[in-house]
């Protein structure tokens, strides 16, 4: 199947997150270790690869879901306001939204949906070891606060452009698409502005 623009931004936004989320609990969860796993004298068969496309397609959308209840939220409270638009009059200028959402938004789910299946993983196996030893920190605990910290910068970079470019987008050319949160907080300022003039 040849990639285009649409199946790239699924294929990064849930497909590689959702397989990284089973491939990282594989030695925990030993179902999802044999849907991923292969015999190495045996060749890929299309069924294992489809069962395996759809269980990190599933897995994805899980994903995809958890961060828009948590990490959407805590985003939007700490410093990247979500935005309200007007979709009314964006037929003209679709193309050009969804070029906005190729390279921006897909991106955001692509590190986030990332950064949750890390969590994830990361939160199982501090279960599956020792005691003595989740009072030390490993090589794996370092790896892990680095790989998250760059997850999470990457990811409130895209969310932040992908807002910043659609608002743009929308407020352009007469704004028919104005930001409704911007138009309702500019009308007490041209009400002002109005009773000055009189």
């Amino acid at each position: 199947m040849p990639v285009t623009t649409d199946s790239f931004g699924f294929l990064i936004a849930y497909l590689i997150p959702g397989f990284l989320l089973l491939w990282g609990l594989g030695p925990s969860v030993p179902l999802f270790r044999e849907w991923l796993s292969m015999p190495t004298a045996a060749a890929p068969t299309v069924g294992s690869f489809l069962f395996a496309t759809i269980a990190s397609m599933a897995a994805g959308l899980l994903l995809s879901a958890i961060r828009w209840a948590i990490v959407d939220r805590l985003y939007h409270r700490t410093g990247i306001p979500e935005p309200r638009w007007n979709f009314a009059a964006i037929s003209d200028r679709l193309p050009a939204f969804e070029g906005i959402v190729t390279n921006h938004y897909r991106f955001y789910q692509a590190y986030s949906n990332a950064l949750v299946a890390l969590l994830i993983v990361y939160i199982v196996s501090l279960g599956t070891r020792r005691g003595e030893e989740i009072a030390l920190l490993s090589w794996d605990d370092v790896l892990f606060v680095v790989v998250a910290s760059i997850l999470i910068l990457a990811s409130r970079d895209c969310l932040r452009k992908y807002y910043a470019r659609a608002n743009d987008l929308m407020s352009s050319e007469g704004g028919g698409m104005f930001n409704r949160s911007r138009t309702r907080k500019s009308r007490p300022h041209q009400r002002d502005k109005a009773n000055r003039a009189q």
